[in-house]
């Protein structure tokens, strides 16, 4: 890797918002990918939260919609980590919003699995598909309720999501969330009407 590279790649990591401009500024390729994960700037920077370098990437005109090797893009692993304000700029520069990686999962589902709400409600605002499924046809309230997300929980289920959709083992959302011993999702699932 050149060292022009390494320097882009590593200020994206390490948030060095002033090298970052400067590169662009002197045309540097912002779309270059890493060799090893083909992570481009704007998901490293996405990834960590840097506001102000997915800003400049953003306006300069950088790919939001770029995947990792494993399909992951900016907003998803935005989603992922909790960074509601860079969720809400990858979302405003028009990033897929329901575009899975390899195992069929989105944004939605990785934030609700990672219990960030006020993305997961971000998220369903700009046109996420709360009924969407992995490759395992696991749901977003199944990863919720599984990881004892109470108010993703509740709040998946007023907008009417289907509380017994099953996985590919047969399982609901009631299951997943008995199995990890949730009680309170429990009661919550059965007075929604959740089938045992």
């Amino acid at each position: 890797m050149s060292e022009i590279k390494r320097s882009w790649f590593n200020s994206c990591e390490e948030g060095k918002t002033k090298t970052i401009k400067n590169l662009v500024e002197d045309g540097f390729d912002f779309n270059t990918k890493t060799e090893d994960d083909e992570s481009t700037g704007l998901i490293l920077a996405s990834e960590k939260g840097y506001v102000d370098i997915v800003k400049i990437l953003i306006i300069a005109g950088a790919d939001v919609s770029a995947k990792d090797i494993d399909g992951n893009s900016a907003l998803m692993w935005a989603s992922s980590e909790g960074h509601l304000e860079t969720v809400r700029m990858l979302l405003k520069a028009k990033a897929r919003v329901n575009g899975p990686n390899k195992t069929g999962e989105t944004a939605l589902i990785l934030a609700a699995f990672n219990g960030h709400l006020e993305i997961v409600k971000a998220l369903i605002v700009a046109g996420a598909d709360i009924n969407i499924t992995n490759n395992n046809e696991e749901t977003v309230l199944m990863f919720a309720a599984f990881n004892g997300y109470i108010e993703t929980v509740k709040y998946l289920i007023k907008l009417g999501i289907d509380i017994n959709a099953k996985d590919l083992d047969r399982k609901t959302a009631l299951e997943w969330a008995t199995s990890n011993g949730h009680v309170e999702i429990v009661g919550i699932l059965i007075e929604a009407g959740a089938e045992k």
